[in-house]
C-alpha cells in the first residue's frame, strides 16, 4: 500500500479515537457536576478582626479539602482566606495571629494542617482564627558602677542564678529596691561588694533608683554604686581619704601641726606608690583650724562640702585659675561663674558683693567677725553688707551669728532662708528695699521691729522700702527722716518740709553731675513712704550749665532756673499753677515753654532772647517784666488774662496779640514802646478798656485792632 494512503488511514483512526475520548470525558464531567450539586458542605470561618468578630460561610463539595499553605492562607475548597489584620502594637501589648484551628471528631481543638496535609470535607466544618494579645516584655539591666568595687548578679524566684546582666519582665511589673537587692517582676538582682583587702575596703552604697515601688514601662538600666572605705593619707598637714584606685582623694581634715591649708592639683604619695588627685573637700573639713589664716584650692577640686572652710581665723580663700568648678575674688569663694557666693572668710573685714552673684549660699557669712570682735584685737571686724539687686536667694543661716551691724537690701525680689540673719547682736541699721519672694522661719531671730507708733511689727512685705535703726541690741525702730533733712531720688536732691501728718519735700538741687534732661515729679517714694513734692526751691538749679530740658509737675520757685545757659525747652504739667519771679530769667537758649499756668511771676522769662513759643491761654496774671527783652517772642494769646504788669512785654517783637474778655488791669507801660490803634487806624491807649476782648496785629511795634 502506498505510504500516503497508510498515513491518511492512520490519521482518520486517531481522530476518531480523540473524539470518542472527548465524549467519554464530557460525560464524566457532567456526572461530576451532577454529584457536586447534589452534595456540598458548609465551612464556617470565624475570625477576630480589628473592628470585631467576623463570620463567613463557604460551600465545599464533599470530598473537597481544607488546608493552610506555607503563607498562612486558609484554603477551603477553591476559596482563599487570608489571616486577619493585626492591631497596631501599644506600649503595653503586641499582637500575634494564633493560626487556623478547628474542633476534631474527638472534641479536641487542633490546628488546620499545613499543605501537603489536608482535611477532607465530608461534613459541615467550623474553623476559627484568633488574635492573641501578648503582654510586652522589657529588658531590665542591673549594672555595677565599678566592677572593681562590686558586681551584680540576677536570680529567678527560686534563687537560681541567671547568666547575663539583663532579664525580661512584663510591662507594668513592679520594680523596687531593698538594701543591696533590686526586685524586678519575678527576678531579683543582688549587688555584692568586692572582697576586702589589706589596703582597701568596699561596701555597697546605693542603687540609682529612688525609694518606692515603680512599674516597668520601658527598657531600663539600674546601676549599683559601691564605695571604697577610707584610707587616710596625710600630705603637708592635710588629711585625705582615698576615693579610687586611680588616686582620687578627698580632703577631710588636718593634723595639729599643719602649717598651711594647701590643696594642690595633685601629689605623689610614696607609701602607696600612687599619684593622688584631690577632687573634693568634706563638710566642715577645716572648721576647727585655728593655726593658719589662708587657704589654697587646686585645679581639680570639683566638690566642696558645707562649711568646709568656715574656720573663724580664715582671712582668704584662693582658688587655682585652672579650676573649672570654683573661683575666688578678693579671697572669697564662689562658683566658677561667680553666681553663687559659697564662703566668706570669717576674719575678712569687708566685701562688695559682685553683680554676678545671684545666690548667697547657706552659712556663707555665718559667725563672720565673731572671733575678731571677741578677742578685741581690732575694731575692723565684719560690720556692713549691701545685698545687690541681682541677688535672688539668701540661704539658711547665711549671716547668722555674725558681727553684722549695717544691712542694706537694694531694690530686688529675694527669697530668704531660715535664720538667715539670726542672732546678729550688733545689727542696728537695716534698709529694706527688697520685696520678699519667700521668707523662712526666724530670719531675724533676736531682733524686734517697731513702727512709728512703737508697736511691734512682723517681718513682711510692708517693710519694703523702709529703714530701721536702733541703739539697743535687738531693738529696731522704723526710721522717718527729720524735717530739713535731705533725701535723694533719681537725679534730684529734696529737702523734707514735713514728716508727720503729711510727707512733703521740695526739690533743692541736682544729686549728680552731668544731668541734661531734668524731670521733677509731683511725688517720690523714699524709705517706704510717699512724699509729695510741693515745689522747686529758690535758686535750686540756677546757673547750671548741663541742663538742656526741664519737665516739672510742680510750681517753679524764685530764680529756680535763672541763668542756665543751655536750657532750651521747658514743659510744665497742668498741675503747675505758678512760675516764680526770675524763674527762668537770662536763659539765653530757651526757645519753647509748654505750660498752662495761671500766674507768671516778675521777670520770670526776662532776658530769654531766644524764646518764641509759649502758651499763655490759661494765664490770669502776668507780673512786671515777665517777658522783658524776649526779642523772638512774636505771638501771644491771652484769652483768660486779667492783669498785666509793668513792662511785661517791653523789648519783645510782637506781631499778633489776642486779649480775652476778662482783662481788667493793664499797666500803662506793660507794652512800653508799642503803639496800639483801633480798627480805623486811630491811636488808642493800651489799657484794659481798649484791649479787652480784641485782637491786634502788625509789625514795627505798631499793632492795629482787627475788625
Amino acid at each position: 500500500m502506498h505510504a500516503n494512503t497508510i498515513y491518511k488511514e492512520t490519521k482518520t483512526i486517531a481522530a476518531l479515537a480523540v473524539a470518542i475520548l472527548m465524549i467519554v470525558t464530557a460525560a464524566a464531567v457532567a456526572s461530576s457536576l451532577e454529584s457536586d450539586a447534589a452534595t456540598t458542605y458548609t465551612v464556617t470561618v470565624n475570625t477576630e478582626q480589628i473592628s470585631g468578630p467576623q463570620s463567613n460561610e463557604y460551600n465545599v463539595a464533599e470530598g473537597g479539602s481544607v488546608y493552610v499553605d506555607a503563607n498562612g492562607i486558609l484554603h477551603a475548597g477553591v476559596t482563599k482566606i487570608h489571616p486577619p489584620k493585626l492591631p497596631d502594637p501599644t506600649e503595653e501589648f503586641t499582637y500575634e495571629f494564633s493560626g487556623w484551628k478547628y474542633v476534631d471528631s474527638e472534641g479536641e481543638t487542633v490546628e488546620v494542617p499545613v499543605s501537603p496535609d489536608k482535611i477532607t470535607v465530608n461534613s459541615n466544618l467550623t474553623i476559627f482564627g484568633e488574635i492573641d494579645e501578648i503582654t510586652k516584655q522589657y529588658a531590665v539591666t542591673a549594672a555595677s558602677s565599678n566592677n572593681e568595687y562590686g558586681t551584680v548578679e540576677w536570680y529567678d524566684s527560686e534563687g537560681t542564678p541567671i547568666n547575663g546582666i539583663s532579664v525580661n519582665v512584663d510591662y507594668n511589673s513592679a520594680i523596687y529596691t531593698e538594701g543591696n537587692t533590686l526586685y524586678a517582676g519575678d527576678y531579683y538582682a543582688v549587688a555584692d561588694p568586692a572582697a576586702m583587702t589589706i589596703e582597701y575596703a568596699y561596701a555597697f552604697d546605693s542603687w540609682d533608683l529612688e525609694e518606692g515601688v515603680y512599674q516597668v514601662t520601658e527598657a531600663l538600666t539600674v546601676t549599683a554604686s559601691f564605695v571604697m572605705g577610707p584610707v587616710e593619707i596625710v600630705y603637708n598637714g592635710v588629711v585625705y581619704e582615698l576615693l579610687s584606685l586611680q588616686g582620687d582623694v578627698n580632703a577631710i581634715g588636718f593634723i595639729p601641726e599643719v602649717q598651711s591649708i594647701n590643696i594642690p592639683d595633685s601629689f605623689y604619695y610614696d607609701d602607696y606608690d600612687i599619684v593622688c588627685t584631690p577632687i573634693s573637700v568634706s563638710e566642715e573639713a577645716f572648721i576647727e583650724c585655728e593655726i593658719v589664716d589662708e587657704v589654697f584650692i587646686g585645679a581639680n577640686v570639683t566638690e566642696i562640702g558645707y562649711h568646709a572652710f568656715a574656720a573663724p581665723c580664715f582671712k582668704s580663700i584662693d582658688v587655682s585659675d585652672d579650676n573649672e568648678a570654683f573661683a575666688s575674688d578678693s579671697g572669697v569663694l564662689y562658683t566658677k561663674d561667680k553666681a553663687v557666693l559659697i564662703q566668706f572668710p570669717a576674719s575678712k573685714q569687708r566685701l562688695n558683693i559682685p553683680e554676678t552673684v545671684k545666690e548667697i549660699a547657706s552659712g556663707a557669712f555665718q559667725n563672720a567677725g565673731a572671733a575678731l570682735k571677741s578677742e578685741d584685737i581690732s575694731s575692723n571686724y565684719f560690720r556692713y553688707v549691701l545685698i545687690p539687686a541681682n541677688v535672688e536667694t539668701i540661704g539658711a543661716d547665711a549671716f547668722s551669728g555674725s558681727t553684722l551691724e549695717c544691712l542694706k537690701f537694694s531694690g530686688c525680689d529675694v527669697s530668704i532662708g531660715d535664720s538667715a540673719f539670726a542672732n546678729c547682736s550688733g545689727l542696728n541699721y537695716i534698709v529694706f528695699n527688697a520685696v520678699f519672694d519667700e521668707i523662712g522661719d526666724n530670719i531675724f531671730e533676736g531682733c524686734a521691729f517697731y513702727d512709728e507708733n512703737g508697736a511691734a511689727m512682723a517681718l513682711n512685705d510692708a517693710m519694703a522700702g523702709h529703714k530701721f535703726t536702733g541703739k539697743e541690741p535687738y531693738h529696731l525702730d522704723l526710721y522717718i527722716p527729720p524735717v530739713t533733712g535731705t533725701i535723694v531720688d533719681g537725679d534730684v536732691k529734696y529737702r523734707i518740709t514735713a514728716n508727720e501728718e503729711s510727707m512733703t519735700v521740695t526739690a533743692v538741687c541736682l544729686a549728680k553731675d552731668d544731668v541734661t534732661e531734668l524731670v521733677i515729679p509731683d511725688s517720690i517714694t523714699y524709705l517706704g513712704f510717699e512724699w509729695t513734692v510741693t515745689g522747686i526751691a529758690s535758686k535750686a538749679f540756677a546757673g547750671n550749665s548741663t541742663i538742656t530740658s526741664v519737665e516739672s509737675a510742680v510750681n517753679v520757685g524764685y530764680r529756680s532756673f535763672s541763668d542756665c545757659p543751655n536750657l532750651a525747652k521747658v514743659k510744665l504739667s497742668s498741675a503747675v499753677n505758678s512760675i516764680g519771679s526770675y524763674a527762668f530769667c537770662n536763659c539765653k537758649s530757651l526757645t519753647t515753654v509748654e505750660n498752662n499756668v495761671l500766674s507768671i511771676g516778675e521777670s520770670a522769662f526776662s532776658g530769654c532772647n531766644a524764646l518764641y513759643d509759649i502758651n499763655l491761654t490759661e494765664a490770669t496774671s502776668i507780673a512786671k517784666h515777665a517777658f522783658f527783652n524776649c526779642k523772638e517772642l512774636q505771638f501771644v494769646q491771652m484769652t483768660n488774662i486779667k492783669t498785666i504788669g509793668y513792662g511785661a512785654f517791653t523789648g519783645t517783637n510782637l506781631t499778633e496779640v489776642i486779649f480775652g474778655d476778662d482783662l481788667s488791669s493793664v499797666d500803662s507801660k506793660a507794652f512800653y514802646g508799642y503803639t496800639f490803634k483801633d480798627v480805623s487806624g486811630n491811636k488808642i491807649k493800651a489799657n484794659a478798656e481798649n484791649l479787652s476782648g480784641n485782637e491786634f496785629s502788625g509789625d514795627g511795634k505798631v499793632l492795629t485792632m482787627k475788625s
